[in-house]
């Protein structure tokens, strides 16, 4: 299903176009008026995606289409586009800009909500067979993100595939000037680079090498002079806008209070040396106190140590003087 508009069947000469291109082509709205208008953009942005071969992909059919143009709420917006492909695949595609650190789950949420379709009575091998296209502004694992990833349900070990029917692709922006072989058969990295592009000129060297991304750069051009949607462009824009000043503002915070529970940490530290250092000097003179007072008792102990020896020796003398007075006494007493 698909609304029509008054630009579906507008066509623009792209040599006319040059400078900077006015907005985006990562917006999420024009992601979803491109997918939504224009069949053959659809098909060939798919190839891409899932590295399938053009010519397998006869029918695309949007399931969840919106109202091009219409006043659509930030948080009422669908950021998902539902494909049916050829009649028997379900494709989830999104588009994500920022990155909330929840892409993983969010991806698996999607495919199992789509996968749980059966009706009471059904075969369980009637199940449906569904992907997931994740377009990311962002690497979702930092240096092992490709170009191009799929996912599905695997042995941890050998490798061979549990079931076939769930996979997830994610297509990473970033990597775009790192295609591998079959990211180039398919024009992976032509698309990557078509939203990534900044210039028209850009876009007319992409588009000139693949008709389905000129028709998406045709598309974008058309849209941004049919005012409901350019505002619609627009106000996703600002919106995007707000959240990345959003995230700028809460990485700020998060590295200030990082800095300062890393300064209270230091002073902390600082602060357990100081005490530390504080109770090593209390201890060091505890113990010369202590040598001291036992030093002091040493001197006292020598001190009467020394008396006694003095008394001793007087002792001594006295009775030696005794002695010999009485030898003298006996002398004198014997003549």
């Amino acid at each position: 299903m698909k609304y029509s508009t008054n630009f579906d069947n507008s066509t623009i000469n792209l040599e006319y176009l040059s400078g900077p291109v006015p907005f985006r082509l990562t917006n999420d709205y024009f992601f979803r008026a491109l997918t939504q208008t224009k069949e053959n953009a659809l098909k060939g942005l798919i190839s891409a995606t899932m590295h399938m071969p053009r010519g397998d992909i006869k029918t695309v059919t949007i399931m969840n289409p919106i109202e091009l143009g219409s006043n659509i709420a930030d948080k009422e917006f669908i950021l998902d586009v539902k494909v049916c492909m050829n009649n028997n695949v379900t494709i989830d595609m999104e588009m994500q800009v920022l990155n909330y650190n929840d892409w993983p789950d969010r991806s698996i949420q999607y495919i199992g909500r789509n996968f749980d379709t059966l009706e009471h009575g059904d075969e369980y091998t009637e199940s449906p067979e569904i992907v997931h296209i994740g377009i990311l502004d962002f690497e979702l694992f930092p240096n092992r993100s490709r170009l191009l990833d799929c996912y599905m349900i695997m042995h941890t070990e050998l490798g061979y595939a549990y079931n076939d029917k769930l996979k997830i692709y994610i297509m990473t922006l970033p990597k775009r000037d790192e295609a591998g072989e079959d990211d180039i058969k398919y024009h992976t990295d032509l698309w990557a680079s078509f939203f990534k592009a900044q210039t028209w000129e850009e876009v007319q060297m992409l588009a000139n090498k693949d008709s389905d991304i000129k028709e998406a750069a045709e598309t974008a051009a058309v849209m941004w002079r049919y005012d409901p949607v350019k505002e619609r462009i627009q106000a996703r824009a600002d919106y995007e806008a707000r959240q990345r000043r959003i995230e700028y503002q809460l990485k700020q915070g998060a590295e200030e209070r990082k800095r300062r529970a890393e300064a209270e940490k230091e002073a902390a530290e600082e602060r357990k040396l100081r005490v530390e250092a504080q109770n090593s000097a209390a201890e060091q003179k505890k113990r010369a106190d202590e040598e001291s007072k036992r030093a002091d008792e040493e001197s006292k102990r020598a001190d009467e140590e020394s008396k006694r020896a003095d008394e001793e020796a007087k002792r001594a003398a006295d009775a030696e003087a005794e002695v010999a007075e009485l030898k003298r006494l006996l002398s004198e007493y014997r003549k």
